[in-house]
């Protein structure tokens, strides 16, 4: 979850020492934040969309598209497609390097395509790996994609700068397909379609590590919460998800109420919580990641196949064979104003204060009841200012919605007192002024930090005055 945390801005020039002192606090009644999940306009692709990852930096989502034999780019503020280029026809697995600008493409044909993702453009000649290309994984700081091959049960490592294989094909399971990188763990995970097993390589040596991890039948999806030590995989003909720890390989559990025939799953590495895509219902079901149950479920578009969660932008994707369709889903977190003591201000003291809300998509702020002081107007992005007029205390109500329910309101209170000045004495005729001139060569100006300046020198003139007073006295008694 994101705060915007608040904090008092500095008083303008010239704010007196009542007005600091004249902290006034918050009551907020704001309920206890709920997530909710709101779907956008579905994106239509046509053919049948496939494997998609997601670069949240440049927010971009990349996609494959088997039927029609493109791989397609698109701008995730925009929701549009950005750019796009042809691969082959039998496109399987997709992963990105944005480090290197680069995507790696596999095919079921044999051939491994490399993208240019700046320019969406192919780049080199595609490598001719053979044995039916299916999941990959890249490891950016190794500079390699690890591919799963189906035909041979075998992992091949290639370099992505000279784009050739490394050493021989690590042997797994039976048919290889989905894969996950758990780059804290230096662990690749590769699901096994043909026996039921999830495989382990470490990634400095490049061996299977461990025994296989057995899960439930046609394992074709897999994700990892690298935070808790976690993978889940679902399992399409048995309708679980199977949770292992990652760094032992080790079964821990199975749940099953993610709907019929779960595929593509996802994770929000922020919270934990698990997205599991259900091909037949054609919905994604979120999982709590402690109970293990489910805590909503969102209809998506016929027959998911993959699912990609954006922790950055809070916005779950999901590719959809049957009506070429990319599901664009908002995940969305109803608003808490963060308490704060309102500063009072002095009449004719310039005022400003930002209030603050956490939530996402990010609050907006209205007065709800109750007025603001004469002068001051709050902005929709929730910023108090405007000169501070007729003396007196004003209380308020303020309100931050942002689409999720419920909105978060507070009430504060604005104390505004008279305005606090200092006279200079004027000099008489043939004596000059001990004050010094303004800025402008003419007479003192007059602001707060002048005034202040003179109360305190005042206070403590009349201090010394009294002291000396009774210390004359305290003499003329001891005579």
């Amino acid at each position: 979850m994101f705060t915007y945390s608040s904090a008092l801005r500095p008083l303008a020039r010239g704010a007196s020492l009542v007005a600091v002192l004249a902290l006034l606090g918050a009551a907020s009644s704001a309920a206890a934040a709920t997530v909710s999940f709101r779907s956008a306009p579905p994106l239509s692709l046509g053919g049948t969309p496939g494997s998609l990852v997601i670069d949240e930096t440049s927010n971009t989502v990349y996609l494959r598209n088997s039927s029609l034999g493109t791989f397609s780019a698109i701008d995730g503020e925009k929701r549009v497609v950005s750019g796009q280029v042809g691969v082959d026809n039998a496109a399987s697995g997709v992963a990105i390097d944005p480090s290197r600008g680069l995507a790696v493409v596999t095919t079921r044909s044999g051939l491994v395509d490399f993208v240019d993702i700046g320019t969406m453009t192919l780049s080199g000649t595609p490598l001719m790996l053979g044995e039916e290309p299916a999941g990959v994984v890249i490891d950016a700081a190794a500079g390699v994609a690890f591919v799963a091959t189906a035909k041979n049960n075998a992992v091949s490592v290639i370099d992505l700068d000279t784009r050739t294989v490394l050493g021989t094909p690590i042997t797994v399971g039976v048919n290889p397909g989905p894969m996950a990188l758990d780059s804290r763990a230096g662990v690749v995970l590769v699901a096994n379609r043909g026996d039921a097993t999830v495989s382990a390589i470490d990634t400095g040596s490049r061996k299977v590590v461990g025994k296989p991890a057995t899960v439930g039948a046609q394992p074709l999806g897999i994700a990892i919460d690298s935070a808790r030590g976690l993978a889940y995989v679902t399992s399409n003909a048995a309708g679980s998800v199977t949770v292992i720890r990652v760094g032992d390989v080790a079964p821990l559990a199975t749940f099953s109420n993610v709907g019929s025939n779960p595929l593509g799953i996802a994770i929000d590495p922020d919270t934990g919580r698990i997205f599991v895509g259900s091909y037949l219902d054609s919905t994604v079901t979120v999982i709590d990641p402690d109970t293990r149950k489910p805590v909503d479920v969102i209809k998506t578009g016929l027959q998911p196949i993959s699912v990609a969660f954006d922790s950055r932008h809070h916005v779950l994707y999901t590719t959809n064979e049957n009506g070429g369709t990319l599901s664009v889903i908002d995940e969305m977190l109803s608003p808490s104003l963060v308490d704060a003591a309102l500063p009072g201000c002095s009449t004719g003291e310039r005022y400003s204060f930002q209030l603050a809300a956490s939530g996402y998509p990010h609050p907006q702020f209205r007065l709800g009841s109750g007025e603001l002081p004469a002068g001051l107007t709050l902005s929709p992005g929730g910023l108090i200012e405007g000169p501070c007029g007729k003396a007196g205390a004003s209380a308020f109500t303020i309100v931050a919605g942002n689409g999720a329910s419920p909105d978060a309101t507070a009430e504060f209170q604005i104390l505004v007192t008279g305005s606090f000045t200092t006279t200079a004495p004027s000099p008489t005729e043939g004596t000059k002024s001990v004050l010094p001139p303004s800025a402008n060569g003419g007479e003192l100006a007059h602001t707060g930090g002048h005034e202040l300046a003179l109360s305190l020198v005042g206070i403590f003139l009349g201090c010394f005055g009294l002291l000396c007073v009774v210390l004359r006295r305290a003499k003329s008694f001891g005579k």
